[in-house]
């Protein structure tokens, strides 16, 4: 395998580990901007039927869900945007009254989604630039030795071809 294809694999192999890191470094900055919000999530007990609010970083924490959704596919722009649409989304919440970790049905959900509308968004798009600017990056680094490896390619040709030159002069000019 000659050295080109061994920095184009070297480079494709660092862009692929770029984009990984940058989709878990923009899913992080987008649960610490959701976390900071100041939104409270309207909680019913799905056991005894309390009505609390659960704060943002407690909504936002990973936990078990249960869904039920159907998907409206509406016409933005030139593309098919598909989004959920929620008839019951529950998460396991410590509940006040009860005592215990049980599902509670979020009541304010499409409040709480079109608060966070534009912190993710934002954080979306820096994350994109990012990666972007990242991946350009490595692409321009990686010019320089695919540059230095190129030119020594081509003085192996031009070495070669002066090789079979000095033999088709030695086979019909010598004799």
């Amino acid at each position: 395998m000659d050295n080109e294809m061994i920095l184009i694999i070297i480079m494709g192999a660092a862009l692929l580990i770029w984009v990984i890191f940058c989709v878990f470094f923009m899913l992080h900055r987008i649960l610490k901007s959701a976390m900071r919000s100041e939104f409270k999530a309207r909680v019913q007990c799905e056991k005894c039927g309390t009505v609390f609010d659960a704060s943002a970083k407690e909504a936002m924490r990973i936990s078990m869900t249960k869904t039920k959704s159907t998907t409206i596919t509406r016409v933005q722009g030139a593309a098919l945007v598909n989004r959920p649409d929620y008839i019951s989304y529950a998460k396991k919440f410590y509940c006040k009254n009860c005592g215990k970790k049980t599902f509670g049905q979020v009541l304010n959900l499409e409040e709480i989604r079109t608060g966070l509308k534009a912190p993710v968004t934002r954080e979306a798009l820096k994350g994109l630039a990012m990666m972007i600017i990242g991946g350009l990056a490595i692409i321009i680094v990686m010019q320089i030795p695919m540059g230095i490896a190129r030119m020594e390619k081509e003085k192996e040709i031009e070495q070669m071809k002066q090789q079979q030159l000095e033999q088709i002069r030695e086979q019909y000019w010598s004799r």
